[in-house]
């Protein structure tokens, strides 16, 4: 939940300080905090699902987020859209000066990524029988 946090919000800081015109002296480290955490978010959820699990149960629920039914969701909105794009473009932004839309872009997608994983996140745990 910390890496979570540190990404929505340097994300959503980000987003904001577009529109109050904040001083690069506060965008780089922010877009660097969001980097850094994308990064580490993207690490933790790989290692979540290749690890062994603890119960059937979050195993079950690991295999219809990975393979079966959100499987596509999963890869393509969280795992690219919601993190590879996003770290990809606040990497390409850290280094440039003028990369305001850059920056904007990745801090959006990575709010949607959040929101993707946790909304598949709760129907793959709700997928496995109750009895």
């Amino acid at each position: 939940l910390l890496v979570q946090a540190l990404t929505a919000g340097s994300a959503t800081i980000l987003i904001a300080g577009y529109f109050i015109k904040t001083p690069l002296e506060i965008r780089n480290p922010t877009l660097l905090i969001l980097l850094i955490s994308l990064i580490i978010s993207l690490a933790m959820i790989m290692g979540e699902i290749a690890l062994p699990h603890v119960s059937e149960d979050v195993r079950i629920a690991t295999q219809v987020l990975i393979k079966g039914k959100l499987s596509g969701r999963f890869w393509g909105l969280v795992v690219c859209v919601g993190m590879i794009v996003p770290i990809i473009l606040a990497a390409v932004a850290h280094r440039s000066t003028a990369s305001a839309a850059l920056s904007i872009a990745a801090a959006i997608l990575a709010l949607a990524g959040l929101w993707w994983f946790e909304e598949l996140w709760i129907k793959a745990g709700q997928s496995a029988p109750l009895s």
